[in-house]
């Protein structure tokens, strides 16, 4: 039998973690603890029981009804007012519920505070249907994007990747390995305009450069 070789095994510890991160999709995550959280009539997020509770304490701004397809069971959804008609509007209203929770000390996540908003929408290709803090947007389960850049270089006939170590006073994975540079995709900002922002602030790679940045996919 032959021997594992380094690469196979590091693979094997990628493909682990990978299982690891996406384990909410498997049975017995709490995801079974989560309720639907729709604007209008779209699905974009999920909240858990925890969440939910303290956002019943805000009902001019989030209304709980029952799903369409589980009337007969206590499985409701949390709706955002329809009488925020708007992006800007409903932006607003949610944004004033998170700076009380912010000032209450409540949830964790909070003390992350960027002063930075995601896009929220059903599709990645959907109109926004509001903008939501980005330390936010995981205690409502919503989608958010970013922009990843690995690069890499020949050097004495192999191929090297460039590897970077993040910051010892970054709020998320301090003083971790990391690829070349990556950041969220802010409200408001192309895929392209993103990456080359984060290649600027992260890793001062020239402007000149900017014409060999190359897309190669993306990974949900």
């Amino acid at each position: 039998m032959a021997a594992v070789t380094k690469v196979e095994k590091f693979s094997r510890a990628l493909l682990k973690l990978t299982e690891t991160c996406n384990s909410f999709i498997l049975p017995g995550s709490s995801r079974s603890e989560c309720r639907p959280f729709l604007v209008g009539n779209r699905q974009v997020g999920l909240i858990h029981q925890d969440v939910w509770n303290h956002l019943l304490h805000y009902p001019d701004v989030f209304v709980v009804s029952a799903l369409e397809e589980s009337k007969t069971s206590n499985r409701n959804s949390l709706t955002l007012n329809a009488e925020y008609k708007t992006a800007a509007e409903r932006s607003d209203a949610v944004a004033k519920v998170l700076e009380d929770l912010r000032q209450k000390d409540i949830f964790i996540s909070l003390k992350g505070w960027r002063d930075e908003t995601y896009d929220v929408k059903a599709t990645f290709t959907d109109m926004p249907l509001l903008a939501m803090e980005r330390s936010a947007t995981s205690l409502f389960g919503t989608v958010s994007y970013g922009v990843h850049i690995n690069g890499y270089c020949h050097k004495d006939g192999q191929l090297m990747m460039w590897i970077g170590r993040r910051s010892k006073t970054k709020q998320t994975y301090p003083n971790l390995l990391d690829n070349m540079c990556a950041g969220g995709l802010s409200s408001g900002l192309a895929i392209r305009e993103c990456a080359i922002k984060e290649c600027q602030e992260e890793a001062s790679v020239p402007l000149e450069m900017f014409d060999r940045l190359q897309q190669t996919g993306c990974i949900r």
